[in-house]
Order: structure tokens, then sequence, then C-alpha cells
């Protein structure tokens, strides 16, 4: 968000119109309404960083002992000889 008006990450118009497609007018406009807004905005953009990152906690908590029981089972032996093929041909590169 600090990216659009930062005086050190500032991002050039044309820049932000081709990335989103964007007329001149449409472009104004928008980096217009964000500058008059940009408060609401910001907060608006914090709060949905922070439940993205509770979300992203969330998951990481829950799937935990799952992914520590995966990491602990043994490998079938099929898999095992195509990792070791995988290791072999990843030396020679």
């Amino acid at each position: 968000m600090g990216n659009l008006f930062a005086d050190d990450c500032w991002v050039p118009h044309n820049i932000i119109r081709d990335d989103f497609c964007l007329t001149v007018k449409q472009t104004d406009e928008i980096l217009s309404y964000i500058h008059d807004n940009y408060n609401e905005i910001e907060s608006e953009y914090n709060r949905i960083i922070d439940k993205s990152e509770k979300e992203r906690r969330y998951w990481s908590d829950r799937n935990k002992n799952r992914f520590e029981k995966i990491g602990k089972l043994q490998m079938k032996s099929e898999f095992e000889l195509i990792k070791s093929k995988l290791k072999s041909r990843q030396a020679f590169k």
C-alpha cells in the first residue's frame, strides 16, 4: 500500500496502468481516491493483512503434527528408487 505513495518506493503511473490494463483517466481517478481516503484504505489493508496472518498461523499450527507424522513415515521402496534417480540426475547439474 505504501509503495504507491512512499518517496523511496514510488511506482510510476504507467506501470500501474499497464499492470492493471487501465486508461489514464482510470489510473488518475483511482490514485486520487486512494490519496483522498488513504487512512481508511490503509486501515482496511492492515486489517486484511492481520486476518491473513492469523489464518496462516492457524493452518500452520493445525497441520504441524500432521506434517511431523508424514515426515517420520517410511518411504515405500518404489519411491526410494525414484528419489535416488532424481538425486543422481541433480548431481550432474
